[in-house]
């Protein structure tokens, strides 16, 4: 089977990591495979050497007002649609590559999914996403992806539960996943950073992600007043938006010195993961977050709301998920699990983490796609 993967920025979120372990593991027996990404993102140069990949032709650095702006003027000067330089570098990799399907990794890569309308092509929308996504797509690019797929993939059961409200006919499940052997964690730089940070033998609780009201950062301040002083909250992921800005003032204008927004890490990402006696999710959206597969992987205990597919993870001995979305809720099960009231197996948890594995994951990929008749 040859595929064309649909990517929008090859970066390191939790949709594009997943499709870069399917490319890593892909049976080359069974599957050839090349990638479109809609810019060059860092995850470009990891590809294997044996995956081919295509950019658009438009300038990488060329500014959203200047893409329209290009395709008023084919308008204008009624240019022929295949001038447009998006859908004329997609039809270009199509023609050379010879894909028999399109496996479109996200939603939010409506102009594929317009092309293969457009132009006959079988393809498949992996979605990653839910409501909070769906907003910013519009009606007809959202019905495009759900109505014309010859397959959908949900990345767990609640997201493929919204598929079916949709009208979704043919829908697997396909859960995110790590790489385990990636998690190594240098213990001489840990502690360092442990000094650096002027943690000391207080309970530090991790929270992960990108600095968003999705991702519920701006319950820190509420979290931080109602815990003892002596608990320590790192937030890692990046951000710079008014929103941040505003949690930043929050902080301060309480006092409150037990918060450390540490911004994006990456090379030593799992040393500081690994500062944590437990991990938080305050969000109050997330499909199947990769960093409970990590913080379980490493043994830590996890507090969630019900925001997702994390329901679907935790199990028993794992830590609480919180059905209710009061925070002072979220706050009593962290208590709890701070103070050693609940029962906690980290064999459980690290066991669980190596279902999510990329290797396995990988293989329940293909042998979803190779039981799929396309035409």
């Amino acid at each position: 089977m040859r595929i064309l993967f649909f990517t929008p920025f090859a970066g390191r979120n939790g949709a594009e990591m997943m499709l870069w372990y399917i490319i890593k593991h892909i049976n080359k027996d069974e599957f050839s495979c090349a990638l479109f990404s809609g810019h060059r993102g860092p995850l470009i140069d990891e590809l294997p050497e044996s995956v081919p990949f295509f950019l658009p032709y438009v300038p990488l650095k060329q500014t959203l007002r200047q893409r329209i702006i290009a395709k008023a003027k084919n308008k204008i000067f009624k240019q022929d649609k295949i001038d447009d330089l998006y859908k004329k570098s997609v039809v270009d990799a199509h023609n050379k590559f010879k894909p028999d399907i399109w496996y479109i990794n996200t939603v939010l890569c409506p102009e594929a999914v317009s092309l293969a309308l457009e132009l006959g092509v079988p393809y498949v929308v992996h979605f990653h996403d839910m409501l909070f996504i769906y907003q910013h797509i519009t009606y007809n690019n959202l019905k495009n992806a759900v109505e014309g797929a010859q397959l959908l993939v949900g990345c767990s059961n609640v997201v493929c539960d919204k598929l079916k409200i949709m009208g979704g006919t043919d829908i697997a499940l396909h859960y995110e996943c790590i790489d385990t052997n990636n998690i190594i964690v240098d213990k001489k730089n840990t502690e360092k950073l442990r000094k650096k940070l002027n943690i000391n033998n207080s309970f530090v609780w991790i929270m992960s992600g990108s600095v968003e009201y999705r991702k519920g950062t701006d319950l820190i301040p509420l979290i931080a007043r109602s815990l003892d002083k002596s608990v320590t909250i790192l937030w890692i992921g990046p951000g710079s938006s008014g929103y941040s800005y505003y949690i930043e003032k929050e902080l301060k204008y309480y006092g409150i010195e037990n918060v450390i927004m540490l911004g994006a890490k990456s090379d030593d990402y799992y040393d500081y993961l690994s500062l944590g006696d437990g991990l938080v999710l305050t969000s109050r959206e997330d499909p199947f977050p990769l960093v409970m597969i990590e913080a379980a992987a490493m043994g830590l205990p996890i507090v969630s709301f019900n925001s997702g597919g994390v329901k679907e993870f935790v199990k028993d001995g794992m830590g609480i998920v919180i059905d209710s979305f009061d925070t002072l809720d979220l706050i009593n099960a962290m208590q709890k699990v701070s103070n050693n009231e609940i029962n906690l197996n980290k064999d459980i948890s690290i066991a669980r983490a190596n279902e999510f594995d990329a290797k396995i994951q990988a293989q329940y990929w293909q042998d979803m796609m190779l039981s799929k008749n396309f035409v």
